[in-house]
């Protein structure tokens, strides 16, 4: 049983691994600014929104939901270092 917000949150893992793989015809700066995206709603979702992304069954667990935030948690750095990384480039050429 998945939850509503739950098969939203797959949805972007299948597009993130799709853009990665570079399996969707995509120019660089545009991969790179949708990856971003991706890495920083999942690390959102996984973090902040634990509960409800998860179906109850599983909620009864402290060890899947503490996983499951520090899954996020490592998303959402890892999304952060990218847009800063992007900001840095954008900001250096000139």
């Amino acid at each position: 049983m998945v939850t509503k917000l739950g098969l939203v949150l797959i949805l972007f893992i299948v597009v993130g691994i799709l853009i990665a793989n570079g399996t969707i015809p995509l120019g660089e700066p545009m991969r790179s600014v949708l990856l971003v995206v991706v890495l920083l709603s999942l690390g959102a979702l996984g973090l902040f929104r634990t509960r409800e992304v998860i179906s109850p069954w599983f909620a009864s667990s402290r060890f899947i939901l503490w996983i499951l935030r520090g899954l996020g948690m490592v998303w959402l750095l890892l999304g952060a270092v990218g847009f800063l990384g992007i900001v840095v480039d954008l900001v250096g050429t000139r």
